[in-house]
């Protein structure tokens, strides 16, 4: 069954790493590989999800009195976006316990 036949492929050729990268330099210290990071508080990433979340459970409510009124929802969108609000409280309250629970362990913590 070999008939001698071998295909030959030509593969696109890589750049080679750069040993400027400090990513690839063990001797940089202190340089970051990936850009400027946006230092943001632990208060503004909470109040921000806080106001997403309520937005979503405020949703179903709006769109259900926007169906009843003009009829521009359809229902089936409605209960969609019913059921999005519920995962999202319950998300939101398995996170809420898990960061009180990650709370309680950093004050338990002897130094």
């Amino acid at each position: 069954m070999n008939n001698g036949y071998i295909p030959k492929l030509s593969l696109p050729t890589r750049n080679p790493v750069s040993i400027s990268n400090p990513m690839f330099n063990p001797g940089t210290q202190g340089a970051n590989p990936f850009g400027s990071v946006n230092k943001t508080s632990f208060k503004d990433v909470m109040l921000d999800t806080v106001g997403k979340v309520n937005d979503t459970l405020a949703k179903p409510d709006t769109m259900m009195m926007e169906t009843i009124t003009n009829g521009t929802h359809d229902v089936h969108d409605v209960m969609l976006a019913g059921a999005k609000a519920e995962l999202t409280i319950t998300i939101a309250a398995q996170l809420t316990t898990k960061v009180v629970q990650a709370y309680d362990r950093i004050l338990q913590i002897q130094v």
